[in-house]
């Protein structure tokens, strides 16, 4: 989850329900969320990673995390 504002934040990946990894972006707004669609390519699906707003630049990055199997991710992604 990375913060934009006091009530605006973008979540991306995770683990689903059913322990499946997850490569989708959603904005919370307000305690409503609303899926995202960013341009360009997007990170593999992935948990534990990290993510920062980038500032002036209307972007977050994404950096490492797990996408299963003992397979930890080192890298960087850029979502617009």
């Amino acid at each position: 989850l990375t913060s934009l504002t006091k009530n605006l934040h973008i979540l991306f990946g995770g683990v689903g329900g059913r322990d499946e990894y997850l490569a989708d972006t959603w904005l919370l707004c307000n305690l409503k969320f609303k899926r995202l669609n960013p341009s360009g390519p997007t990170p593999p699906a992935r948990c534990l990673h990290d993510g920062v707003l980038l500032s002036g630049q209307g972007a977050i990055l994404i950096f490492g995390g797990f996408s299963g199997k003992n397979n930890f991710l080192n890298d960087v992604w850029v979502l617009n």
